[in-house]
């Protein structure tokens, strides 16, 4: 066999058993149902499901299309589902299958990514199978909605593989690869914002010299997002009370990470959503471990090049983690590990490769790594399973985090779904009682008890203690609504006015529960309510404009004429028949036109 061809035969083998070894790790994740977010993302995201609303999927929260507010900007991962949807409708294997297919791209850019950095198809080869098999990222993995890491992780490495590509020889071709993947990394997930530190810490480490022309292309992608999601997305910038109380749980992280990352056992989705003061011994010791690698890494920067670029880019890839970004529902997650782990298991496989290149250690090195490598997939085979369907995945948070109210909540969800809703009533009641700020389970659980009839002594235990947090009344408010919209004006009347009993500055419960008592034809405890309502908030135009209409239907000229200039005075239009009609009844005052303040 000629020598090229021998040379182009071993490049293969490593491609060839990383993908062969994705398949086989996660062909039983093959299997799972949809899960958590999925409902959001896929199962009600009418988005998804008709590619007329692609233009939607770029303009528009990722859960709207489920009506539901989930404060992300994803559209790639949306249009990833929407591709699955049009090949497997709503059935889960098709979207975990994409997911497989992803994650072993991602260990692909990866390996090449290494390769290209170091030299070393060793080096990549043991680091992109350590990566693939760790079971610390089948949460980015096994679980659908997770797909966000897997893009943003596959584009970003595809940035960089270009972006040196482009620096040691620049071509107009590498260029238009750098902008596209930068714009669909950003596109995919918010973390992809590390995209310039790391290639900065790439011109750091390997001496590189910046090229401007090359650099411009991905600076300009992240400001030009950075400043599209402050415009336009409230979500991106935290208070700053709230992100210097987040900030400990950061650091009180770095020490579960690592413990992960060494020793993957007891892995599982909700870790909580813990505030820890500065003092917690955990802060310290993970502030501490945060330092010494800080300081480690510029340490041997000279000296090990390959050392200082994996504790760098583990440190970069976590910043987004810190509370400075939006934060979820937890201080730390599994998921969030995906990115920054490339650089631990770029450590790792070094050590494994310099112990395999030693004299009469070859044996040893080669039975380390099988080792790791068998014992990393049976965990990620395990942990896969856990995956599988709702019940054992929050029996398995459950288990480790027996407070979690969102297991609690979406075991209820299932429960609904399922007819049991004793059972649903159950988790919602522990989701508020876990977190008394959780306004979807009281709506859910309020609305079981109320569908019953009467409550109970039973029933009217639980609602006296989840009356005692101010959240209930929002939730009396919304079910209030609901069954206004369902036309059970009663039943509405009921709830909002136990709503404003509750709250009694809810200026928004007075004008619905006006609303329905005019429909009722109690015009006067209606307009008595709009007058509370606008009492608690003058500039309540709302209440102003359903005063205006219906003091003037009681022939009162002057107050309706009063509160439709208040609307208008406040900067909102009024319908110009209605200020037609006001006209004949105004006497020396000039009218204000629509819309003018």
């Amino acid at each position: 066999m000629p020598f090229e061809a021998i040379r182009k035969y071993k490049r293969v083998i490593p491609v060839i058993l990383i993908i062969l070894s994705g398949f086989f790790i996660y062909a039983n994740s093959l299997t799972g149902d949809f899960i958590w977010d999925d409902e959001a993302f896929i199962i009600n995201n009418s988005y998804i499901k008709d590619w007329s609303k692609t233009g939607l999927v770029f303009t528009r929260d990722s859960g709207e299309g489920a009506c539901t507010e989930l404060n992300f900007y994803r559209p790639i991962q949306l249009l990833s589902c929407m591709a699955d949807y049009s090949l497997w409708g709503l059935n889960p294997f098709g979207y975990h299958l994409t997911c497989v297919m992803l994650h072993i791209l991602v260990a692909l850019a990866f390996y090449g990514l290494i390769r290209l950095l170091f030299a070393d198809t060793t080096l990549a080869f043991f680091s992109a199978m350590l990566f693939l098999a760790h079971p610390v990222n089948t949460e980015a993995v096994s679980y659908i909605s997770g797909r966000s890491d897997l893009l943003s992780a596959l584009f970003l490495l595809l940035c960089l593989i270009f972006y040196v590509r482009a620096a040691r020889q620049p071509k107009l071709s590498y260029l238009l690869f750098i902008f596209f993947s930068c714009l669909l990394a950003f596109l995919s997930k918010e973390n992809a914002l590390i995209i310039v530190s790391v290639i900065l810490l790439y011109h750091c480490i390997f001496r590189v010299r910046i090229r401007r022309g090359v650099f411009f292309w991905p600076a300009a992608v992240s400001l030009l997002y950075m400043l599209a999601r402050a415009v336009n997305l409230r979500s991106f910038f935290l208070g700053g009370d709230t992100v210097l109380r987040r900030i400990p749980g950061f650091f009180a992280a770095i020490a579960g990470y690592l413990r992960i990352l060494f020793l993957p056992l007891n892995l599982h989705m909700d870790y909580g959503n813990r505030v820890f003061p500065f003092s917690h011994p955990q802060v310290l010791c993970g502030a501490a471990v945060f330092l010494l690698l800080v300081f480690f890494a510029l340490k041997v920067r000279e000296k090990d090049r390959l050392l200082s670029f994996g504790l760098l880019w583990f440190i970069i890839a976590l910043l987004p983690a810190n509370s400075i970004y939006p934060v979820n529902s937890f201080y730390m997650a599994e998921h969030w590990l995906y990115l920054p782990a490339l650089g631990f298991f770029l450590i790792l496989a070094r050590q494994i490769v310099s112990l395999y290149r030693k004299r009469g250690l070859r044996a040893c090195a080669a039975a380390v790594f099988a080792f790791l490598l068998c014992a990393y997939s049976y965990l990620t085979v395990r942990q896969n399973g856990y995956w599988e369907s709702e019940e054992k995945l929050y029996g398995r948070v459950m288990e480790f985090n027996p407070g979690s109210y969102m297991a609690h909540n979406n075991l209820g969800n299932m429960y609904m779904r399922e007819g049991d809703t004793e059972g649903a009533e159950r988790e919602f009641l522990l989701a508020v009682k876990y977190n008394p700020d959780f306004l979807p389970a009281y709506c859910k659980a309020l609305g079981i008890i109320y569908e019953k009839g009467e409550p109970d002594a039973r029933d009217r235990a639980s609602l006296e203690s989840m009356e005692a947090n101010p959240a209930c009344a929002r939730a009396y408010y919304k079910l209030g609504n609901s069954y206004y919209d369902r036309n059970d004006k009663e039943k509405s009347i009921s709830l909002m006015r136990r709503a404003v009993e509750l709250d009694p500055g809810y200026f928004e419960a007075y004008n619905n529960l006006a609303s329905s008592y005019a429909e009722t034809g109690d015009t006067e405890e209606a307009v008595r309510l709009w007058e509370e309502a606008v009492r608690i908030k003058p500039e309540f135009a709302a209440a102003h404009f359903n005063l205006s209409v219906y003091y003037f239907q009681l022939k009162q000229y002057d107050l309706a004429i009063e509160h439709c200039d208040e609307v208008l005075r406040l900067g909102f239009e009024v319908d110009r028949r209605f200020l037609d009609e006001l006209e004949p009844f105004r006497k020396d005052a000039p009218p204000l036109k629509s819309g003018q303040k």
